[in-house]
């Protein structure tokens, strides 16, 4: 039944009716949880937690993201831990408790940097740049852009380029670095093309 559910979920998803997917991934939570398989759960947990955050339910996507996390960590799987983190600190970012996504950022980084996930790596370090950059912490934005950059050369992601290097330039921009500005979003129009 569980898989009956998780379809409909993804239906519903997929048209954008955000209350039938939710409802959808709750029966499958439900009918996971009877079978005991702990990967289902941990999946539709997820699933439902994204879901949630897609409603502002910041609340209940949070409940949802710390069990997959107890589960992943139980199990093992260090990625999903660090992809996991990663959520959770995006939770704090749309609730307007940045301070509070920092830690997970952090321990998601030192996770990512030891299972050489470039392609998670890019896309934190840049959550990590516009963070330092809504602060004023320039020099850090621009190390973080940067090494975002790196990281979405590594795995020939051109749209992660694309972004990293638009955001860059405003960093810039903001900054009245007019120049930098410019070669950055010049960048950024080549990797969209």
């Amino acid at each position: 039944m569980s898989d009956s559910h998780k379809h409909r979920a993804r239906i519903f998803l997929h048209r954008g009716d955000l209350a039938q997917a939710r409802a959808a991934w709750e029966a499958a939570v439900a009918d996971d949880r009877a079978s005991s398989n702990s990967q289902a759960l941990s999946a539709s947990l997820g699933n439902l937690g994204n879901t949630c955050a897609l409603m502002n339910d910041l609340l209940r996507a949070e409940q949802c993201y710390r069990e997959v996390l107890q589960i992943q960590r139980t199990e093992g799987n260090l990625t999903a831990v660090a992809h996991t983190l990663v959520n959770l600190g995006n939770l704090h970012i749309a609730s307007d408790h940045p301070d509070r996504a920092r830690p997970y950022y952090l321990e998601a980084l030192d996770l990512m940097r030891t299972l050489q996930d470039s392609r998670g790596l890019g896309i934190l370090y840049t959550n990590l740049a516009l963070q330092e950059a809504r602060t004023s912490q320039w020099a850090q934005a621009i190390a973080s852009f940067k090494q975002a950059l790196d990281h979405h050369r590594i795995v020939g992601n051109e749209e992660g380029l694309a972004v990293t290097y638009s955001q860059l330039g405003k960093c810039y921009l903001d900054q009245g670095e007019l120049l930098g500005a410019e070669r950055c979003l010049n960048n950024a129009s080549e990797h969209y093309i």
